[in-house]
């Protein structure tokens, strides 16, 4: 009974351990910097509700940022600094963000994404959805499909990664389990299974006269190889050193 009640504890100190919950302060930093001058007072006011609730939702920063240019800076460079330099980020590792950078004199888009963000989201993906809005002008519409989509992606990959946390769990304690079970079985003095027929068998009373072999059929499977979904497009590092993912493209 002592065995099984430690079995039982150690199940649900896995389970405890898997499904732990860090909580960390908000960033504090603007959810939409509309340097651009693109967005009405009341577009601004929406795209900042829908960005707040977003980043909420998924416990990681959703942002925006319109500039008149670069200047010398590549669009990847501009965004990733952005993201640095604003303290930008959530979640356990405190770098959980997206930020969708527009720049209006090289007219071009880039998804910068940090922490979990960088497998979580697909820039390619966020782009299928803005670039016809940002190629009519509708830019209010254009950030709340932003926000919605990368929403939509986290909430489904997290979803995933939880279903498997509980496969694993369940696996770890069914092992925990067995070794318990085991052990008990170990101490029980029974007859025990022989695992060679022979043993079974009254010398003398089987003869075998004609023994062969017959080749019936085989079977070939192939497995298709997998194609690329145009995911996060990969990490690199930013000027501060810090993890990013992501891509973009012009409109």
């Amino acid at each position: 009974m002592t065995k099984r009640i430690f079995a039982l504890l150690g199940c649900l100190m896995v389970f405890a351990a898997l499904f732990a919950v860090s909580v960390s302060a908000k960033s504090g930093a603007d959810l939409l910097v509309d340097d651009a001058n693109l967005l009405t007072t009341a577009e601004k006011s929406e795209i900042i509700t829908a960005l707040n609730e977003a980043s909420d939702a998924v416990d990681a920063d959703i942002v925006v940022v319109t500039t008149p240019s670069l200047g010398m800076k590549s669009e990847m460079a501009f965004a990733d600094d952005y993201y640095d330099q604003n303290g930008y980020g959530r979640g356990e590792s405190g770098q959980d963000g997206v930020l969708l950078l527009l720049s209006m004199e090289e007219r071009a888009w880039y998804v910068s994404t940090c922490g979990k963000c960088i497998e979580m989201v697909s820039y390619s993906t966020v782009g299928d959805r803005i670039v016809s809005d940002l190629s009519a002008g509708d830019y209010a519409g254009a950030f709340k499909a932003y926000a919605n989509e990368v929403k939509r992606e986290i909430i489904h990959k997290t979803s995933f990664f939880n279903w498997t946390r509980v496969g694993v769990a369940l696996v770890i304690g069914f092992i925990i389990a067995l070794i318990v079970v085991g052990s008990m079985k170990a101490k029980l003095k029974t007859v025990r299974f022989q695992p060679a027929a022979n043993n079974y068998l009254k010398p003398g009373s089987l003869n075998v006269t004609l023994a062969q072999e017959n080749f019936l059929y085989n079977t070939v499977t192939r497995t298709a190889r997998p194609k690329d979904d145009g995911g996060s497009g990969g990490s690199h590092m930013s000027s501060g050193g810090v993890s990013h993912g992501g891509g973009g493209g012009h409109f």
